[in-house]
């Protein structure tokens, strides 16, 4: 996996997991949200898997919601790291405004 491509976080209860992982698109970045259930395998080694039971799915919903919330915090320090990114040209282009219009009275 490229550096690029690490989760941004993983929200956990218990077994449960979900990883949330950044991709960009189009329209700039969006987040997907892996749900995930760690058991011991009889290797003695931790694994992953999508298949819950009856009784982790009232967890897994507690747990989605905690995802959406941390998502959305994402999102907005997305948004605010890109108008910081933004703002020098912004500023720049505002002064050009001005100057133009001043020249054109």
């Amino acid at each position: 996996m490229s550096e690029t491509n690490k989760p941004l976080d993983t929200i956990r209860d218990g077994f449960l997991k979900i990883t949330i992982w950044p991709n960009e698109g189009e329209n700039g970045t969006f987040l997907s949200f892996d749900p995930a259930k760690t058991y011991e395998g009889r290797d003695g080694k931790l694994h992953d898997t999508r298949s819950f039971s009856h009784s982790d799915m009232l967890k897994l919903e507690k747990l989605a919601g905690r995802a959406y919330a941390r998502g959305q915090e994402l999102k907005r320090e997305f948004r605010q790291a890109q108008e910081e990114e933004q703002t020098p040209a912004r500023r720049q282009t505002t002064r050009r405004t001005r100057k133009t219009r001043a020249l054109s009275r």
